[in-house]
């Protein structure tokens, strides 16, 4: 889009587009551990220069990013995870929940990670602990794509929804081939998450990455409506050269433990824990 585009539209819509530009920017900037130059910026949205430079100086102005005159990179500042702590100290998902992932990652010696779901749209990684120190590991990052069909973390949710629902939201995430185990086809989806949803947890066997294994299961509560929702996911990841496929299966107990731990102290006022549900619980038709 030129300038003189972007002057064309009306003044309400331009804002919308602006901010939407804005908070791209903190995105890719929170994926980029040494920043993105202009130029790249520029490149990667689309955009021309003059209106990434705009979009940046306005957010420059508001101290969410600044320019590391060593390098000539943007990138963040430490305003932007102020308000992710302020978010989780609200929800005292750190103080309730962090024990458990910590006992879990100890007891199987690899990454264990808890994600919540938003608003039952998407998995987000709020907490992780890794086990046992050893030479090989995998890196906790907290990437904000979870691939939908891949990680074993997003099959875990989307196993608790009605299948059409999680359809839906594959395809519209998309469905890359990411490697050679990659499970792509309705058919194949559809048996996937009907095993993960009749076991109680999910796996990715090298389906995101290759030498990488996890598994995840749901976190389950009661609503106040009696409903019951998958509200977070916890998972656990390691690679094949010290966990094999079999044995990342025989950590599925442990798993399912933690879950249900969860599940009973989950911080979020509007739910009720749910202390013992079923497999049969998961199931929606």
């Amino acid at each position: 889009m030129s300038d003189m585009d972007e002057k064309e539209i009306p003044r309400s819509g331009g804002g919308v587009i602006s901010l939407s530009r804005g908070l791209q920017i903190l995105e890719l900037l929170a994926e980029k551990e040494r920043g993105l130059s202009l130029s790249d910026l520029s490149e990667v949205m689309g955009i021309n220069k003059s209106i990434a430079s705009r979009l940046l100086g306005a957010l420059e102005n508001s101290q969410y990013v600044f320019r590391n005159l060593d390098t000539g990179r943007y990138e963040l500042t430490y305003r932007v995870s102020n308000f992710g702590l302020r978010k989780v100290a609200s929800t005292r998902i750190l103080n309730q929940c962090s024990g458990v992932i910590r006992r879990l990652a100890n007891k199987t010696g690899e990454l264990a990670r808890l994600g919540v779901v938003e608003q039952g749209k998407m998995v987000t990684w709020v907490i992780s602990h890794t086990g046992e120190q050893r030479t090989l590991q995998i890196d906790p990052n907290y990437g904000l794509t979870i691939s939908l069909h891949t990680h074993a973390a997003s099959k875990a949710w989307l196993a608790t929804l009605p299948f059409e629902e999680a359809w839906a939201l594959m395809l519209a995430d998309g469905l890359p081939r990411l490697t050679r185990y990659t499970k792509v086809t309705r058919e194949e989806l559809a048996k996937d998450l009907a095993d993960s949803r009749h076991r109680g947890f999910a796996l990715n066997l090298e389906e995101n990455e290759l030498g990488i294994v996890a598994i995840a299961a749901p976190v389950l509560v009661r609503q106040v409506d009696g409903d019951i929702s998958c509200v977070g996911v916890v998972s656990v990841g390691a690679p094949m050269q010290r966990c094999s496929h079999a044995e990342i299966i025989d950590m599925a107990p442990l798993i399912v433990d933690a879950a249900s731990d969860l599940a009973k102290v989950w911080p979020l006022t509007n739910f009720n824990s749910a202390a013992q549900i079923s497999e049969r619980a998961l199931v929606r038709v």
